[in-house]
C-alpha cells in the first residue's frame, strides 16, 4: 500500500538524478521503501533495496530478446517508427542497452541506417562510446539505472548537434495505482518517468522534446 511519511526514514531523500535532497515518501511495497523527488519528478527505490550487481547480472541473463521474435519487433516498434519518420538518410546511431538480442538495431540496419549497439553486459564495447551519434536509443533501459545522473549525461554526450535522442520507458502511474502496478516487480526496475521528469532533462539540458506516443520521448539536440 502507499505508505505516509512516517513510513519511511530519511534512506533516501536525495534525488539520484537531481541531487537534492528534496524527495518525499511515495510508496512503501513489500521489495522496498520509493520516493519522489519534488524538483524533477523522478520516482526511485532506496538504495539499500536494489539486487547486489552479481543478482541483476543473473536476472538479465533470463532476458530473451530475440531480433527475429516478431512480438518483439512489434513492440520495439512503438519508438523506432516515430524516430525513423525523423532521421536524414544514412543516418547513424547506436542503441543503448540493447541486452542479449540487439533487435532494434538490426530493425534500424534494415532499414537502411547505420546502428551500432551497446550493452554493459553482453556488448561491452565502451569504444563505441567515444563517438556521437546522429540518433541514440534507449528501449527499456532508464528504469535500470543505478547512477541516472552520470548515464543521462552520458547519452547527452553521444547525440551529435542536430541529433534525437529516443527513449522508452513505462510512464510511472500515480500513487494509488503504483501498489498494483507491474512494472516494480520486476526487481530491476529501480527508477520510474513522467513525461514531467523527461521536460526537466530537456529544460536543463536546453533540447527540445515530444512525446509521439505514450511510454516514448524523443529529445531533439539544437544545431546552435
Amino acid at each position: 500500500m502507499a505508505s505516509n511519511a512516517s513510513s519511511h526514514t530519511t534512506e533516501g531523500n536525495t534525488c539520484p538524478l537531481c541531487h537534492q535532497p528534496n524527495s518525499q515518501p511515495f510508496a512503501q511495497l513489500p521489495q522496498g521503501n520509493y520516493w519522489l523527488c519534488k524538483r524533477c519528478h523522478y520516482t526511485y527505490l532506496a538504495p539499500q533495496y536494489w539486487l547486489t550487481a552479481s543478482e541483476e547480472a543473473k536476472h538479465y541473463q533470463l532476458h530473451d530478446n530475440r531480433i527475429d521474435d516478431p512480438h518483439y519487433l512489434k513492440f520495439l516498434s512503438r519508438l523506432s517508427e516515430p524516430l525513423v519518420k525523423r532521421l536524414p538518410a544514412n543516418a547513424k546511431g547506436i542503441d543503448i542497452g540493447c541486452g542479449p538480442g540487439p533487435a532494434l538495431a538490426h530493425s534500424l540496419t534494415q532499414q537502411g541506417f547505420t546502428c551500432e549497439y551497446y550493452d554493459p553486459l553482453f556488448f561491452p564495447n565502451a569504444g563505441l562510446l567515444n563517438q556521437t551519434y546522429d540518433f541514440v536509443t534507449a528501449t527499456e533501459v532508464v528504469e535500470h539505472l543505478r547512477k541516472p545522473a552520470t548515464t543521462w549525461q552520458q547519452l547527452h554526450r553521444l547525440v551529435k548537434p542536430g541529433g534525437l535522442l529516443a527513449i522508452m520507458t513505462s510512464w510511472r502511474v500515480t500513487q494509488d495505482e503504483f501498489p498494483q502496478w507491474h512494472y516494480p516487480r520486476d526487481p530491476t526496475h529501480i527508477g520510474f518517468y513522467q513525461p514531467d521528469t523527461f521536460k526537466w532533462l530537456a529544460e536543463q539540458w536546453g533540447w527540445q522534446i515530444s512525446f509521439p506516443v505514450n511510454n516514448v520521448c524523443i529529445f531533439e539536440r539544437p544545431l546552435l
